[in-house]
């Protein structure tokens, strides 16, 4: 805004009026708005007045307001039958919270545990305060900041911080602190480290009594992005790390490999059908920073795939699917394809890409995410193609993805890599079997796709050790 201002001196703006503007209840409610426009009105309209932007007229009402977000708390029923098996679990034991385990896995594993671990959902009011209490907030703005962002960060504190953190705070600690199993002497969670406030809160509270705490990977673009924000998060919050098998790329030794859930439960490949090109979404607007097409860049990662489906063969785009993601972010993703008409066929998520790869003859990928990871481990003849300075590796990655490049797996031009597409369609298999690519492959798979046929005795093996070590 400061440079949109330095070529327009002269601009007003319009203004969201301030007894509109609203607080978030929680983070996952701060991060859903924070995706959309609405609630983008509200910060900017904020930053405008820390900037002393003249208005253009009156403040205005919303002319949209924001969908209040969902819950990350576990559904009511599930949550209720986890806190009681969490009761029986020894006092010394393992907490399991949230590690995307099918019900299969779960029962094995639990089977495994018995007398060791048991499932962990703390048993603490979900419901922040319906309002925000003004002399709880108002010291909140004193923060004096270092630069012109800080301090517009810290005047506009008092008004976005999440009601859980300030009116709701002490009866989050209190009830945290009060829930019995109180201790287990460790807690393994995959998701609960960013929006799970109540198990955030039980977690901190056992970690004061020196509980271990434990954090899983739980999707893609760990250990490969420069840098991921969750990532960063996690790992440093954590006694110890899991990984989908890049630990002993890094010099971390709380960093250890234990099979992914979800790859280790993909089904059986039977190939033979279409081409499939996997593509993402990113939101317009972010709240945390990644080695991904953020924002300006993305329009760009529309243009390469494009590009990479224009460059195809006729009788090829004719065989080839595009899976779109679905809710979008505002792209028009769908609808941009068909204007452009590439003469290939789209579809949703409404079908599990699991089942989706399994049947696949070639599968393509623009974009290094969890859905890479799911090729990877599902076996499919697999072809990749995107932008390097924008989707960054870190060095341990980069040099596996340069031996893909060499192999011809990997491609940085999308016309480079439909051309490879159209080459090797007559026969995907026999290409992916090659002594050229086989081994780039598996050593890329080994690293950033751990999947195992005996997920359970692993992840048993992995608890026991870490209670060992509490």
């Amino acid at each position: 805004m400061q440079t949109a201002l330095r070529s327009e001196p002269r601009a007003k703006a319009v203004r969201l009026a301030p007894a509109e503007r609203l607080v978030p209840s929680d983070t996952l409610e701060h991060a859903q708005w924070i995706l959309d426009d609405p609630y983008l009105f509200q910060l900017h309209s904020q930053v405008l007045e820390s900037l002393g932007v003249p208005e253009a007229g009156p403040p205005i009402p919303w002319p949209r307001k924001p969908v209040p977000g969902s819950s990350a708390e576990p559904p009511g029923v599930r949550r209720r039958l986890k806190c009681a098996l969490a009761a029986l679990a020894p006092a010394q034991g393992a907490a399991l919270h949230d590690l995307d385990l099918s019900t299969a896995q779960a029962s094995s594993l639990f089977a495994r545990l018995a007398g060791t671990a048991a499932p962990a959902a703390p048993a603490i009011s979900a419901a922040p305060p319906a309002a925000a209490d003004a002399r709880l907030r108002a010291g909140l703005g004193e923060w004096p900041g270092r630069s012109d962002f800080e301090r517009a960060a810290g005047r506009w504190l008092p008004q976005d911080l999440p009601r859980r953190f300030v009116e709701g705070y002490a009866r989050l600690k209190e009830s945290a602190s009060s829930w019995k199993p109180r201790r287990p002497a460790v807690i393994i969670s995959a998701n609960g480290w960013t929006y799970q406030e109540s198990f955030k809160a039980w977690a901190a509270a056992c970690a004061e009594e020196k509980a271990r705490l434990v954090a899983v990977q739980h999707g893609g673009g760990y250990g490969m992005y420069g840098r991921i924000w969750q990532e960063w998060l996690e790992r440093r919050s954590a006694d110890a790390y899991w990984t989908w098998g890049w630990a002993g790329l890094e010099d971390d030794s709380r960093a250890r490999n234990a099979p992914s859930p979800s790859l280790s439960r993909l089904p059986r490949r039977r190939g033979g059908g279409d081409a499939l090109l996997v593509a993402t979404d990113q939101p317009r607007f972010r709240y945390g920073f990644q080695s991904q097409a953020l924002c300006g860049q993305f329009p760009a990662y529309l243009e390469a795939r494009e590009r990479f489906l224009a460059a195809l063969p006729p009788p090829m785009r004719e065989r080839l699917v595009v899976r779109l993601m679905s809710p979008g972010f505002g792209w028009g993703q769908a609808e941009r394809m068909a204007a452009r008409d590439l003469g290939v066929r789209q579809e949703d998520m409404s079908r599990p890409l699991a089942e989706r790869l399994a049947q696949a003859r070639l599968v393509i990928i623009d974009h290094p995410a969890s859905s890479l990871l799911e090729a990877l481990a599902s076996g499919a003849p697999l072809l990749l193609f995107w932008d390097p300075a924008v989707w960054d590796f870190r060095p341990s990655a980069w040099r596996m993805l340069e031996r893909l490049e060499a192999a011809g797996v990997y491609f940085r031009d999308p016309e480079q890599a439909s051309r490879a597409a159209a080459d090797l369609w007559p026969d995907p298999e026999a290409w992916w079997r090659s002594d050229r690519v086989r081994p780039a492959v598996e050593e890329f798979r080994r690293a950033f796709a751990l999947a195992s046929g005996a997920f359970a005795a692993e992840w048993a093996q992995a608890v026991r050790r870490e209670v060992d070590e509490a």
